[in-house]
């Protein structure tokens, strides 16, 4: 390949179904991956939705990459706790580095082309006119061409440990602004004995006080050799397509802001912004902003405004609310129509009045 018709920096979900996208649209692509192996060094808890996951399965088999179903979760919110369940599996922990090198499997078994070791820092190293930016929060190629900022991140710290789970198919969520501000602290079970217990923070506060904190309220010791960090967009960026001279850029995934504000989590709807922009790049149109957003906008910005409403409560008053959402039956709505992705289609004729006939239920 000469030149290609796409250069996509990054072979994360984002940047492997653009160039699974641009393939199956005819085009050519090639992607750049400034480390060594795909994969390298990911620090993601890879809980993912099974309605997600199955939006992507068609491109790519996720069931090699998954360790157990997820079928809820334990809320704890400032010390009150409920449980928000369902009797079907809602998500998958899978392993991040697995499922990111079945991507990069997918696009090359298409005849994409990967370049490992291939750091791309500056405008004169792309080798087409057409550029994606597939680079993570701290995206070089926005930097290089000037994209608006992300104006908002969490600090997140993780490490993997012992535990011992009565309930490994649930997820623990830990709330609390004075302990977890700007986020939450979570354990995520991989089995009965096994767990990531992790925290994300707004940047700015003090994420290894977060963790020790949440340690000590499971009683879980945990090796501070062994604990990875990474930061995530909370905020969408305002611009992710621009024209610069003769090229056109785009930026997918974590590099556009494209993340669930109240969970950090990113790969399904990185992964699907990535196939929108494959196919609109190589029908030579100029309208994947206006697409994505048709897509996905409502959504990301309802839980970008509920992540709002959630950072300007101080712990009594969010304790508060937590306990009028429990006396509403709000946690048995969820158990029965939650929807982790798409909190827009929770609030469709059908649910909505399914909850409030359930309200004067005797």
């Amino acid at each position: 390949m000469s030149k290609p018709d796409v250069h996509i920096i990054g072979s994360g979900p984002a940047g492997c179904f653009t160039g699974i996208s641009i393939l199956n649209n005819g085009g050519e692509a090639l992607i750049s991956e400034k480390n060594k192996t795909v994969g390298h060094n990911i620090k993601c808890s890879g809980l993912v939705s099974v309605n997600g996951l199955e939006e992507l399965s068609k491109h790519v088999d996720y069931k090699k990459a998954v360790f157990h179903g997820i079928k809820g979760v334990k809320l704890n919110v400032v010390g009150e706790q409920t449980i928000i369940k369902s009797n079907k599996i809602q998500g998958y922990i899978i392993d991040r580095t697995k499922f990111d090198n079945l991507c990069a499997d997918k696009f090359i078994d298409l005849g994409g082309k990967l370049s490992l070791n291939d750091h791309i820092t500056n405008n004169q190293q792309y080798k087409s006119n057409n550029i994606i930016g597939a680079d993570g929060p701290s995206s070089q190629t926005a930097f290089n061409f000037k994209f608006p900022k992300i104006k908002e991140y969490a600090t997140t710290l993780q490490c993997h440990t012992k535990y011992q789970s009565e309930t490994p198919e649930l997820v623990e969520i830990f709330m609390s602004n004075k302990h977890f501000p700007g986020l939450f602290g979570w354990v995520i079970p991989h089995n009965e004995s096994f767990a990531e217990i992790g925290v994300g923070v707004k940047q700015g506060h003090n994420a290894l006080n977060s963790l020790k904190h949440l340690a000590k309220l499971k009683q879980i010791n945990i090796d501070t050799k062994k604990i990875e960090g990474h930061i995530i967009p909370l905020k969408y960026r305002k611009k992710t397509q621009l024209k610069s001279k003769d090229r056109d850029i785009v930026l997918v995934g974590d590099a556009a802001g494209q993340v669930k504000a109240t969970s950090g989590g990113g790969i399904y709807y990185g992964a699907s912004c990535g196939l929108i922009a494959g196919q609109e790049i190589i029908k030579q149109k100029t309208n994947y902003e206006k697409t994505w957003r048709n897509k996905h906008y409502n959504n990301l910005k309802t839980l970008r405004l509920i992540r709002k409403s959630l950072n300007h409560m101080n712990d009594n008053t969010m304790k508060l609310a937590f306990k009028s959402f429990k006396l509403l039956k709000l946690d048995n709505f969820l158990s029965e129509h939650g929807n982790i992705d798409k909190p827009t289609d929770m609030m469709n004729g059908t649910c909505f009045g399914h909850f409030v006939s359930s309200m004067f239920k005797k």
